[in-house]
């Protein structure tokens, strides 16, 4: 039998934790599956994987980038990467029916709605993009400026916004 979910808090903590491999068969990465793993250099979400829960690469402060697959299609809304100040990739499968990440914006976008639901320190935002998620930056400490083009007409209703980009000038 095997493994379908990464659990909730699975390896939380794991401070030593440099990579990760996660195996063929995981549609799921529980809510704050890799929390805190502070030497979590790079995330390939291998093909598979549809979905990722709340948090689960929260406070990854070593990360660096990500990968989303084509499988990926669960709503994102629910910020799954918070607190991980050098992240400077974000990449999505090209063909992956949910979400992009156009023009190398290094983000992801619902392409749906033009929004965009996750970004990083490196993002630009490009001038397709309509509307900005309220938690799209949250605790993007390495976020040192934003350009948000015209194109933009709404910033999700939301307290945190940019909370936590101490950087963000």
């Amino acid at each position: 039998r095997s493994v379908t979910k990464i659990g909730d808090h699975a390896f939380s903590g794991c401070t030593g934790l440099t990579s990760i491999n996660i195996p063929e068969g995981v549609e799921t990465i529980g809510t704050e599956a890799f929390n805190g793993c502070t030497s979590l250099t790079n995330i390939i979400i291998p093909e598979g994987v549809k979905e990722i829960e709340q948090h689960a690469f929260d406070n990854c402060t070593s990360l660096t980038s990500i990968h989303i697959p084509a499988s990926l299609t669960a709503d994102v809304m629910h910020n799954f990467i918070g607190g991980c100040p050098n992240l400077s990739q974000i990449t999505v499968a090209e063909d992956n029916p949910v979400y992009d990440s156009r023009e190398g914006c290094n983000a992801i976008i619902k392409k749906e709605r033009n929004l965009l639901v996750m970004g990083c320190k490196s993002t630009v935002i490009p001038e397709s993009v309509t509307d900005i998620e309220w938690h799209a930056f949250r605790n993007c400490a390495g976020l040192t400026s934003i350009h948000i083009p015209k194109s933009v007409t709404t910033i999700k209703f939301g307290n945190n916004r940019f909370e936590g980009c101490r950087d963000l000038s």
